[in-house]
């Protein structure tokens, strides 16, 4: 997936990774639904221009066809919370954060983890790495259990993830990352995903399509899951409710809404985390109350794109079209927006957020060569950062 940096002062900063799990949804256009990441630094201006800095720095190809960016002003004692749907955010209270209520119990694959570690509300905002965060990998579960809760009001479960073992690749190399088999549950499946791909490629042509192979995992829904959430209900069985997708380069925390039904009737509610690829869950705590405090915001557009490879690129990013911003390995992008209008008072600061449509596929073999040797274009903070994931 790609990744946007922000400009510190002096240089650009990798926030995180975009288009989170998104790949699945392959029509690069309505079909493809939002991404809505926050920003925990502070953008400062380049040139006098607020600048920002796209990044494909993985063997895939990312293709952007909406992009703005969202400035929430909101009162200094409350902090924004992007839904895990990523399609809204919340403005919730500082002392609702640091008084959420913690799991009583926590199963770590069925064993009893006394170690506190999901429960430190202290680090909930915190964007850094913890050392002590549990790595958990595919067929992995937690079990939450909570007490004391309201049975007339929603949950909302506060979540902090990160981390992810997962790369697209190069087209014809995704056997390396996933067995064949595992992508396919009958063979009726396989052959209703091989004609819907069929269909794609002669309906639309090899122009529209690329490499049409290599999408044939992103047809099946690889990698479409990522932490599975679901809650205990009255006759003990678990209902799936929600898709928690984290974040590759940087933790970031999200707000998933559960229904009224997931508290039962002592006031306690069981929940389980099921993971289907390899990640960190560092914290988990509910909310209940007033979600959300008012704020003001103001959607800025994108005022001017360059691309490294393509050269001006404004008209691809505005979703009114079917034209694309194309990145591969090494490309960055250039990313100018509006200025704000809004200005803050006294008791407000600012947070912003920035809002993608598009999907990212694995590498083909026509845009590897025209990339050539990328990875000595990107940041060195990246290639150590795969690197140490590679040897957890």
């Amino acid at each position: 997936c790609p990744f946007v940096a922000y400009f510190d002062g002096k240089k650009f900063q990798i926030e995180n990774d975009f288009l989170c799990g998104k790949f699945s949804y392959y029509l690069r256009s309505k079909i493809s639904r939002p991404d809505l990441l926050k920003f925990y630094h502070a953008p400062k201006k380049r040139g006098g221009k607020l600048t920002f800095q796209l990044q494909e720095n993985e063997a895939e190809e990312s293709f952007i066809n909406r992009l703005k960016f969202i400035r929430v002003a909101h009162p200094k004692n409350s902090e924004v919370i992007v839904d895990s749907g990523f399609e809204k955010f919340y403005v919730i209270e500082q002392a609702s954060l640091e008084n959420l209520t913690p799991a009583q119990e926590v199963l770590v694959n069925g064993v009893k983890d006394a170690s506190g570690r999901f429960n430190d509300r202290k680090k909930l905002l915190e964007n850094k790495l913890e050392s002590d965060s549990l790595i958990l990998n595919k067929n992995d579960r937690l079990e939450f259990v909570f007490s004391g809760l309201k049975r007339d009001t929603r949950p909302v479960l506060i979540v902090k993830s990160t981390f992810r073992d997962f790369m697209m690749g190069e087209a014809g190399e995704t056997k390396k990352i996933a067995p064949l088999a595992s992508l396919f549950y009958s063979p009726a499946i396989v052959r209703a995903g091989l004609l819907f791909t069929a269909a794609l490629y002669f309906v639309f042509g090899r122009k529209a399509l690329g490499n049409w192979p290599a999408f044939l995992p992103v047809v099946f829904g690889v990698q479409g899951k990522s932490i599975v959430f679901s809650y205990q209900d009255g006759t003990g069985n678990f209902i799936k409710t929600a898709v928690n997708k984290p974040r590759a380069w940087n933790f970031s925390s999200e707000a998933v809404v559960l229904p009224k039904e997931a508290v039962m009737e002592d006031g306690t509610m069981r929940l389980k985390a099921e993971f289907t690829k390899r990640h960190k869950l560092a914290f988990a705590g509910v909310l209940q109350g007033e979600v959300s405090l008012p704020y003001r915001s103001e959607e800025l557009y994108v005022k001017s794109a360059k691309s490294s490879r393509l050269g001006d690129v404004i008209g691809f990013l505005s979703g009114e079209n079917n034209k694309f911003l194309h990145l591969i390995p090494g490309d960055t992008a250039l990313i100018e927006i509006e200025d704000p209008k809004i200005s803050l008072n006294k008791d407000e600061k600012e947070t912003y957020l920035m809002q993608s449509f598009g999907v990212y596929t694995p590498l083909s073999s026509k845009y590897k060569k025209i990339a050539g040797d990328w990875l000595k274009k990107i940041p060195a903070e990246v290639k150590a950062y795969y690197g140490q994931v590679a040897n957890k």
